[in-house]
C-alpha cells in the first residue's frame, strides 16, 4: 500500500498522491494528510477534483451496492486496527502483507479497464486522412488528427535515396505551410487545422525544402474527414 507521502510529511509528487487518495490506496496516515492539504492547498484540492472526474466514468457500469456493516466493521478493524507481534516465518510473513498484496492483485485486475479507459480519453481522433499517392507512384500515408495533435505515418512505399518525404498543409484558402519531413512517422503537437484542409506529401532533399515551398514532386494528397 502506498503512503504517497515521504515520511508522511514531503511532497513526492502531487499528481501521483491526488490520484491515489482518489484510488483510495492511500494507508491510513497518507490518507488523513492529503485530506487536510485538501482543505488548505487549492492547487491541490483542483488536483484531487480533476483526477475524480478523470475516474469517474470507471463507475459507470456498476451500480451502487451498501456493504453489509459487519464486512464493513471488519475492513476497518484489518487496515487501521493497531499494528501487533506478527508470528515469525513464512506464515507470520504472509500474514503482515496480506493486504498489500490484496490490494496489487485488484489494481492489476482492473489495469486493462483503466487503461482503455485513459487511452480513450487521451486520443480522441477527431479527423482522418488517407493520402494517396498520386499516378505514376507508389507511396501511401495515413494522418490522424487527434485533440492531442497530428500523427503521420507511412504505410506504402520506400522513401527514394538521400531523400525524404515532406508534409504540407494546403489550406482551402491557398496558402501551403510545410509541417515537416516524415521519417517513418511524424507527429505534431498544438496543431489548429481546418476541417477544409488538405495534406499532400512531396519529394525534398534531406531535412526537408530548403525554400519553404515544394521543390520535387508532389507524390501524394488526401483531403482532411470527420472521424
Amino acid at each position: 500500500m502506498s503512503t504517497g507521502l515521504g515520511d508522511y510529511g514531503l511532497k513526492n509528487n502531487d499528481e501521483d498522491l491526488a490520484a491515489e487518495y482518489v484510488l483510495g490506496v492511500l494507508d491510513s496516515d497518507a490518507r488523513q494528510l492529503a485530506a487536510k492539504r485538501i482543505e488548505s492547498d487549492i492547487a491541490f484540492a483542483r488536483m484531487v477534483s480533476s483526477w475524480e472526474q478523470h475516474f469517474s466514468g470507471l463507475n459507470a457500469g456498476y451500480e451502487e451496492v451498501q456493504a453489509p456493516d459487519a464486512v464493513k466493521t471488519a475492513i476497518d478493524k484489518e487496515l487501521f486496527a493497531a499494528p501487533t507481534q506478527q508470528s515469525d516465518g513464512a506464515l507470520g510473513f504472509l500474514t503482515r502483507f496480506r493486504i498489500p498484496i490484496l490490494i496489487a492483485v485488484l489494481l492489476i485486475a482492473i489495469s486493462p479497464r483503466v487503461m482503455d479507459y485513459l487511452t480513450v480519453t487521451q486520443e480522441q481522433i477527431l479527423y482522418t486522412s488517407e493520402i494517396a499517392s498520386l499516378e505514376g507512384f507508389d507511396v501511401a500515408f495515413e494522418a490522424k488528427l487527434t485533440d492531442a495533435g497530428l500523427t503521420v505515418t507511412q504505410n506504402k512505399g520506400t522513401k527514394p535515396a538521400d531523400k525524404d518525404y515532406e508534409l504540407w498543409l494546403v489550406l482551402a484558402d491557398g496558402p501551403v505551410l510545410s509541417l515537416g519531413v516524415i521519417s517513418g512517422e511524424l507527429n505534431r503537437e498544438g496543431l489548429d487545422i481546418p476541417a477544409d484542409s488538405k495534406f499532400a506529401i512531396s519529394v525534398e532533399p534531406i531535412g526537408g525544402s530548403p525554400t519553404g515551398v515544394a521543390t520535387g514532386p508532389v507524390v501524394a494528397l488526401g483531403p482532411l474527414l470527420k472521424a
